[in-house]
């Protein structure tokens, strides 16, 4: 992590996180989240405000956009399009959700075909007419540094 204090304008105040608290605030939506800062130069005063910048690493995850995704209580599914141009109805286990996106923990593989737009009266073993995506990289990478291309790794 790293903290900024606008009375030191040109530091940047490198540490580390200790403890997360479990608990969030209701109504603020707020998190107490501890770090140490090393101060061996004691510029850094209790009561100092400072704005903080959390760093989380990178990991790899299986992505598709939220409109493929079917729901239908805790069940969540895509349509994947299998080889005979035909489609298969398979169940999903869902992780994280961002932007449009949902990641995709288990139940469908990297590369694998999946439809995208127009799965509410789909149902499977229909023939479908299979497009390319469009390459959304360079909108996307100049917005937010991902690919959206359904599905990716990320």
């Amino acid at each position: 992590m790293s903290a900024r204090s606008v009375a030191f304008p040109d530091t940047t105040f490198e540490g580390v996180v200790t403890s997360i608290d479990s608990r969030v605030d209701p109504a603020t939506r707020a998190v107490q989240v501890r770090a140490e800062i090393p101060n061996e130069d004691a510029r850094l005063r209790p009561g100092m405000l400072l704005t903080v910048t959390l760093f989380r690493p990178e990991r790899e995850a299986l992505v598709v956009p939220e409109l493929a995704l079917t729901q239908v209580g805790q069940q969540a599914s895509v349509f994947v399009l299998k080889p005979d141009s035909t489609v298969e109805q398979r169940r999903v286990t869902t992780g994280s959700r961002r932007r449009g996106e949902v990641e995709i923990a288990s139940g469908l593989a990297a590369g694998e075909r999946i439809v995208v737009e127009g799965t509410v009266k789909l149902r499977s073993g229909a023939k479908v007419a299979a497009t390319e995506a469009p390459d959304l990289s360079a909108t996307a990478a100049a917005s937010d540094g991902t690919d959206s291309a359904p599905p990716s790794t990320k």
